[in-house]
């Protein structure tokens, strides 16, 4: 198990001990991820070293908290839905901004297992898992970054693991790990 998994599954002395053996930056890093994911704007977005702008269920916030550690670097993940408001995001350097896309069909699936894991407990929209409303999203992001100009700041994540994505996203920004 890396040691940073160690620190987050870990209670009381076993968490000290594990997490004074970590570089400090690296618990930085993640902690940034997980209090910025889901679109929670940073206080100061000079901090932010990129954004992921994706679609829910897209892997953005597994892939950040994976570059966090890997990378040691401070990730926003900004959720995309048509009609949603992105201009902080889009106040950010285009070398700083992620598009992460993935195949309508592959989200259909991602998105109907989290469906069931919630059981009928929980309320999602209608569309959430449908493959005509998955569509219309996928396309309202091309949209999206096609008006913005972001078509080169796109990284499909459809059949790929997190350390795959993460390798291509590090590649596309010039990254170099910081841990192997």
């Amino acid at each position: 198990m890396p040691e940073v998994a160690r620190v987050i599954f870990c209670s009381g002395e076993d968490a000290m001990k594990y997490a004074q053996e970590i570089d400090a930056q690296v618990l930085d890093a993640i902690a940034f991820a997980i209090l910025h994911e889901d679109g929670q704007i940073p206080d100061n977005l000079q901090t932010v070293d990129v954004a992921f702008i994706g679609l829910s269920r897209a892997s953005k916030t597994p892939t950040a908290l994976h570059m966090a550690w890997k990378y040691v670097k401070n990730i926003w993940c900004v959720p995309f839905f048509p009609g949603c408001n992105l201009t902080s995001a889009l106040s950010l350097p285009r070398d700083r901004i992620i598009v992460i896309t993935i195949s309508p069909e592959e989200l259909q699936i991602r998105r109907q297992l989290r469906l069931a894991e919630l059981g009928s407990s929980q309320k999602i929209g209608v569309g959430y898992a449908n493959i005509d409303s998955v569509i219309k999203e996928c396309n309202a992001l091309i949209n999206f970054c096609e008006l913005n100009r972001l078509n080169g700041r796109v990284v499909d994540v459809s059949g790929k693991g997190i350390e795959n994505t993460s390798f291509t996203i590090a590649q596309k920004l010039r990254w170099r790990a910081s841990t192997d």
